[in-house]
């Protein structure tokens, strides 16, 4: 049967939801994008009172993110301006450069950077959207070069592994290299390396090799590489999952999205799971539904029938 991870978050870092957990589900994720180092901590004690599901601390990884900006929605037209400390981590600062565009978070937020020094950016709103902080940013015309790993994450991996926390997620893995140092990082631990990015994509015969594990973000890899790509781009990574044996690959993003707010599934997205099994995944990752949604266990559940059903009458495509 294929594997099962879900996000933790508000709605089920909670005795209720984590008592009911074994036997459910193969790995619980802390996103440590949405979580500082002291909450991660704190998680990750709670788990321990009430299940033992293993752990995944999944990092940052070389990723731009809004940090202290006032929340407000802007208009196409409308002109905001950012200062430094406004855009994480800092080594992006100077990378940004006037007429770039820049993508931020999923709620469609889309500027143009008109200009920009050592002390402000100045941009302008390209597509409507709501700005708040602790947002991905995108950079559509060039890459940024960014360390694989922030401070919070060596931090965060060092108090888990005390810890007793072996699994850990490399967010925005760039290519061979990179999954290389992080290796020699973390020795003997369970690693999964995220596809999320044009460079991972351009160098994915290098990175696959046996033993190693993958998970494809659909979310932030549409943001890269527009999301109608992204079937494509996932036909592409179980093409090279059934090239090199001993590789294992799973797939998140909006499973299930719309059970945030729904107890049901719509058709489309039971048949978006079913796919994934038929292509190959050795899992799913639930992200929002399960981390803020207000169904996390029907999610859990809804998924387990879709996988009995694929047991019943699938056969994975090769």
């Amino acid at each position: 049967m294929p594997q099962l991870f879900i996000t933790l978050g508000p709605s089920t870092l909670t005795p209720e939801f984590l008592g009911h957990l074994d036997g459910q589900v193969d790995l619980l994720r802390l996103n440590m994008s949405h979580m500082t180092v002291a909450g991660m901590v704190d998680a990750i004690e709670e788990i321990r009172r009430h299940t033992d599901v293993p752990i995944c601390v999944d990092t940052e990884g070389a990723q731009i993110r809004t940090a202290n900006v006032d929340e407000r929605d802007y208009n196409v037209d409308d002109t905001m301006v950012f200062g430094p400390e406004q855009i994480t981590p800092p080594e992006a600062w100077t990378q940004i450069r006037p007429g770039d565009t820049m993508i931020i978070g999923f709620d469609g937020l889309q500027v143009r950077v008109l200009e920009s020094d050592t002390y402000a950016m100045t941009c302008q709103c390209t597509r409507s959207g709501r700005l708040s902080p602790n947002k991905g940013v995108h950079v559509e015309e060039h890459q940024v070069t960014l360390p694989a790993l922030s401070s919070k994450d060596h931090e965060a991996i060092t108090r888990a592994r005390a810890m007793g926390v072996d699994t850990f997620a490399l967010s925005f893995t760039q290519n061979a290299q990179s999954i290389e140092q992080f290796e020699r990082l973390l020795p003997g631990h369970r690693l999964i390396y995220k596809i999320e990015t044009r460079s991972a994509m351009a160098d994915l015969e290098n990175m696959f090799r046996p033993g190693r594990q993958f998970l494809i973000d659909r979310g932030d890899l549409g943001k890269e590489i527009g999301a109608e790509q992204v079937p494509v781009a996932q036909r592409r990574v179980m093409r090279q999952r059934h090239l090199t044996p001993g590789t294992q690959v799973y797939m998140a993003t909006n499973f299930l999205e719309s059970m945030i707010t729904r107890s049901e599934p719509t058709r489309a997205e039971i048949s978006d799971v079913y796919t994934a099994l038929e292509q190959g995944a050795d899992g799913l990752v639930l992200a929002a539904e399960t981390a803020i949604g207000q169904h996390p266990m029907e999610c859990v559940r809804q998924v387990h029938s879709i996988f009995e059903v694929f047991r019943q009458n699938g056969e994975t495509a090769t």
